[in-house]
């Protein structure tokens, strides 16, 4: 079964279906039990372990004890001045530009989007240098777990195998075990991650 679409841009997407499919079906989280519930979900004291976790690490950062993680760049001060600068400096550009269209009675939103994007530029250069980064390094972790699995199934012949997720996680956990989940914190999804096993 094949769906095309046709986006702005006269380019051609397509998604196609096996014509076998299998369905697993999950049960939503209100009818959990509360032992699943709370096998799935942090609770409020693992919130506040990691927050006074990412606070010390700060602290540490701030002193100079230690290097910048992943993850918390945007938690310094100087760096939440500075991203509410930038915010601020685009707002007003938009807001300026909507104001001053408003008086020449023109309505050209093509031409605010394109002065927020020559004002957003450097921060989004800088965001997908960033992501290139980090895209290096889950290849390099991932090149290390799936020899490392390689090694254990040569070594462990009737061992069960793990998918390379599994065994980047489980790696993160052996050298550090709160930083997988610290860096997973920081985010607006941080009430529905699930614990670490």
């Amino acid at each position: 079964m094949n769906t095309t679409t046709t986006t702005k841009n006269n380019t051609k997407k397509t998604v196609r279906f096996n014509e076998s499919v299998r369905c697993k079906f999950v049960l939503h989280n209100k009818n959990y039990t509360e032992e699943e519930h709370s096998n799935a979900f942090m609770s409020h004291e693992d919130m506040q372990a990691i927050k006074a976790d990412i606070r010390s690490t700060l602290r540490a950062i701030n002193d100079g004890a230690m290097p910048m993680q992943r993850g918390l760049e945007s938690r310094t001060r100087e760096a939440s001045e500075r991203r509410s600068a930038l915010k601020h400096h685009a707002r007003t550009t938009v807001l300026d530009e909507q104001a001053d269209q408003k008086v020449a009675g023109d309505h050209d939103p093509d031409f605010i989007a394109s002065m927020y994007q020559q004002v957003s530029k450097k921060s989004q250069k800088a965001a997908a240098m960033r992501g290139k980064m980090d895209e290096e390094e889950a290849e390099m972790i991932r090149g290390e777990d799936i020899i490392s699995r390689q090694q254990r199934s040569q070594s462990h012949p009737d061992c069960e195998s793990y998918s390379p997720k599994t065994i980047s996680l489980a790696s993160k956990l052996r050298s550090n075990p709160i930083k997988p989940l610290k860096s997973l914190a920081v985010g607006p999804i941080r009430m529905f991650i699930g614990k670490a096993a």
